[in-house]
């Protein structure tokens, strides 16, 4: 770990971290717990330096630090890096020290050479390091030294973000439009001073983000710096073991709700309650919900539980889900009879549905003067709305998930008024059987994607 913050220097832990320096410039990798002649080695550093740990040390490793960050201030310094700034520096400072090899399996013998001043100095062949690499330090070296801490009590250091460790992510992508998603793993961007890494339990099979100007989407947009310009790190969404993200939008899940409910509330949830809310829809209102589906099934949800009289609007005979989910009534949108019934009734319509050969005109006609019209589900072909129903003051209007505060009150919603998706859960690897599931219409009504 780079020590960059005087207010973290102890000597126990400059100890260490001039260890780790040490092992870079005597190996040229950082080292891996499994390996035991690389945690062998590195004890053997430490064990060398702690009873001559000399003043000033600090001073000049930081320097050592500064020097390798200003030169590189986007990237981990590499071995060759740490070499020429380590050793060139202070080269002309070793005088008349005090020679200890060190054998280590698989690299044969390291002369560690103790001097007089402030800093040590190590001899090593050069077959021994490759100084072109970069160095990118694996997880398992933070289990060894959380051990080496908490024995001799010391503090945890600061990293700056951007310097901290590049691992590989798995997960799942489709490698053309007509493919099956298939394994497949990937770099992701480095830890920002605010991200949090997330482990990923469960992901539904869902949609899209919310509308910020410099938005960064889920999945297939480039993460951009403090400045708003585009990295070369592309986020990769859901299906994986692990995801990235600044710690502003993550959030605690009340323990009420598990992990597998989380995922759909988070988009389709989300999707469906932001615009009740926004429209406050509560006591004497009727919403018609078009679709019952996974924005649908939450949808009607949502509003009986906010004390809407709701109206469930379907092409199919879903009568005893839509009762079951909260509906006062039920409308098969395909008899006109069954449509007579309705119109003009309804305060809101949220539509979630996205037939392509939807007749708007019935939906329009189902709505009061003053009405709306929300459209939520995205068909793929242009809408055709009778310019009639407008000139009856009715609205037409689009939305897409919710904010930051959506989410927080939504979670507390769904906790209150015990509400949560119907969900299938399927093992990740399966995750193709999941894709087509949801494809064939045959969700119940969220798929989930399960580690």
């Amino acid at each position: 770990p780079e020590v960059l913050n005087e207010k973290n220097y102890t000597p126990k832990a400059d100890i260490y971290s001039i260890a780790m320096l040490m092992y870079y410039i005597t190996v040229g990798k950082p080292p891996f717990f499994d390996r035991k002649h690389d945690q062998n080695l590195l004890l053997e550093i430490i064990n060398g330096l702690r009873p001559t740990m000399p003043e000033g040390l600090p001073e000049n490793f930081q320097h050592v630090m500064k020097l390798c960050w200003d030169q590189n201030p986007d990237r981990r310094p590499t071995a060759k890096d740490l070499y020429y700034y380590f050793l060139s520096e202070y080269e002309a400072e070793f005088q008349n020290p005090t020679v200890k090899n060190v054998t280590i399996p698989n690299y044969g013998s390291v002369e560690i050479h103790e001097s007089e001043s402030t800093l040590y100095d190590v001899k090593f062949p050069k077959e021994q390091i490759d100084v072109t690499k970069e160095v990118e330090p694996a997880s398992d070296y933070n289990d060894f030294f959380q051990q080496f801490r908490q024995k001799d009590k010391m503090p945890r250091l600061a990293m700056k973000g951007h310097l901290r460790m590049a691992e590989e992510f798995h997960g799942y992508a489709a490698f053309d439009k007509e493919s099956e998603l298939k394994p497949y793993s990937y770099t992701p961007k480095p830890l920002g001073d605010e991200d949090l890494e997330v482990g990923i339990s469960h992901c539904a099979i869902c949609g899209y983000d919310q509308l910020c100007p410099k938005r960064v989407f889920t999945y297939n947009d480039m993460w951009k710096d403090a400045e708003g310009v585009p990295t070369k790190y592309q986020t990769q969404g859901g299906y994986a073991d692990k995801i990235r993200a600044h710690s502003r939008f993550v959030f605690h899940i009340p323990e009420e709700i598990s992990s597998a409910e989380a995922c759909p509330l988070l988009c389709a949830g989300l999707s469906t309650f932001a615009p009740l809310k926004r429209h406050k829809v509560g006591p004497g209102i009727k919403v018609g919900v078009s679709g019952i589906g996974g924005l649908g099934h939450m949808a009607i949800q949502w509003a009986a539980k906010m004390g809407a009289e709701v109206t469930a609007i379907s092409h199919s005979e879903k009568y005893d889900e839509a009762i079951k989910l909260g509906a006062t009534h039920f409308l098969n949108i395909s008899d006109p009879v069954d449509v007579k019934k309705f119109i003009h009734s309804q305060d809101i319509i949220l539509s979630t549905s996205c037939n392509p050969q939807a007749d708007w005109s019935k939906y329009m006609n189902l709505i009061k003067n003053h009405g709306t019209l929300i459209l939520i589900g995205l068909p793929e072909v242009p809408l055709q709305i009778p310019v009639f129903a407008f000139m009856r003051f009715v609205k037409v209007e689009g939305s897409l998930t919710g904010g930051l505060q959506d989410i927080k009150d939504m979670l507390a919603f769904a906790v209150k008024h015990n509400v949560r998706p119907w969900i299938q859960k399927i093992p990740m690897k399966d995750i193709n059987e999941g894709i087509k599931i949801v494809r064939n219409g045959k969700a119940k009504y969220r798929v989930v994607l399960e580690n």
